[in-house]
């Protein structure tokens, strides 16, 4: 009993001294989160995670991620005091439950938000569900069919966290981000546009640096290093990533994989969205994207639709 109690008065005093985040940018997913966080990555008062495998943990999703709250909390052990602590998850924008748990747990937490024409990031979120062998549809079309029976699929060799196959619902943003504004005070939220950080990430990062309360720092412009790259066969695609996880230690079938990989890609190609998928998308968002410019302040209509 005595060493019970020892252990649980040992973990409460280590969480006691475990510091939670102070800002997250909770989404949207394909929308810019990556590169944000290899530029806080510059910043000598910003501390993330330094593997962009660990890049989004995930524990304030109900959905997706670490469960273990000092396996968590162990990620920022090596943040000094003068330093802010930040985590980047685009699962906390379309998990259900994420707004409420990040009040609960941080109440006082700073949260970004970047959002991107849903019906472009929609398209490129299901580009690169194919590029990973997670979605094995014939089409995006498809995809979007299947997504309305998203909720009972079989999600076995899939992607584990099942928001990534809503590529439409998903960026219904309006609901998603009234449920930060329903909880967090206005000056906690920044929300920022997807195309104004690609045209001009410095003077984004300015932005989150004043909004932060940072002192100044000079990022150095990261060059866009993604090739251009579309599959032949979705459906190949998917066997063989699947065949690279299964097989990752066989370094015989891995080549073979590798290969076969190559063969059923086309590089600096990125197949156009059909114009018809293109049209019900837009109408499909069309009012959302007007209540959520109202909700924000920002004329988002204007910049995706106009």
């Amino acid at each position: 009993m005595k060493i019970k109690a020892r252990k649980s008065l040992l973990n409460i005093m280590i969480k006691k001294f475990s510091r939670k985040p102070d800002f997250l940018v909770v989404g949207a997913a394909k929308s810019g989160t990556t590169a944000l966080w290899k530029y806080f990555r510059q910043h000598p008062e910003i501390f993330v995670t330094n593997n962009i495998a660990i890049k989004e943990l995930g524990f304030y999703s109900n959905e997706y991620g670490i469960t273990d709250e000092q396996e968590y909390l162990d990620y920022f052990k090596n943040a000094s005091q003068d330093q802010l602590i930040g985590e980047v998850c685009h699962a906390y924008l379309s998990s259900k439950n994420s707004a409420a748990t990040i009040k609960r747990e941080i109440p006082e937490a700073k949260i970004i938000m970047i959002l991107r024409d849903p019906v472009a990031r929609a398209y490129s979120l299901y580009n690169w569900m194919v590029m990973h062998g997670y979605e094995k549809s014939k089409s995006f079309a498809e995809a979007l069919e299947n997504e309305k029976n998203i909720e009972n699929s079989n999600f076995k060799n899939y992607h584990g966290f099942k928001q990534n196959y809503c590529y439409a619902s998903s960026g219904l943003y309006y609901e998603q981000v009234k449920k930060y504004f329903d909880l967090f005070k206005k000056e906690n939220i920044l929300i920022l546009e997807y195309s104004a950080f690609r045209n001009d990430p410095i003077a984004i990062l300015d932005q989150i640096q004043s909004f932060l309360g940072l002192n100044y720092f000079k990022f150095t412009k990261q060059n866009d290093t993604n090739i251009s790259k579309s599959v032949k066969i979705n459906k190949v695609q998917f066997y063989i990533k699947n065949g690279q996880r299964k097989y990752r230690n066989n370094k015989i079938v891995l080549k073979v994989l590798k290969l076969l990989e190559k063969l059923n890609t086309n590089f600096g190609k990125v197949l156009p969205l059909d114009e018809s998928v293109k049209i019900h998308l837009k109408e499909l968002y069309s009012q959302d994207v007007l209540k959520l410019s109202e909700l924000t302040g920002i004329n988002l209509y204007k910049s995706w639709y106009e």
